[in-house]
């Protein structure tokens, strides 16, 4: 059985002042946890990078988290990310 809180918000920073933060970067964030979930447990890039930078719309729903050179969403997974799921998953 899965609980979940009703709501979730996640501030960020900005010139502004602190807000919260829009859709785009909550389904990253649910995406990157969805696959731990499925059992890949490395940091390597994309979706699955340790750190990601904010990247702030003029409005929250233009939202969005870089990895590298990679902006999400949308959500992408590497290479190596996918055969790690294939592998657990096949």
């Amino acid at each position: 059985m899965l609980f979940a809180a009703p709501h979730v918000a996640v501030a960020i920073n900005t010139p502004s002042g602190q807000r919260n933060a829009g859709p785009g970067i909550l389904e990253v964030i649910v995406g990157h946890e969805l696959v731990h979930a499925l059992g890949h447990d490395k940091h390597n890039s994309h979706l699955m990078a340790q750190t990601m930078q904010k990247e702030m719309g003029d409005r929250a729903a233009q939202d969005r988290l870089r990895a590298g050179t990679i902006y999400l969403p949308p959500l992408s997974l590497s290479d190596e990310s996918v055969r790690t799921l294939q592998s657990i998953w096949a």
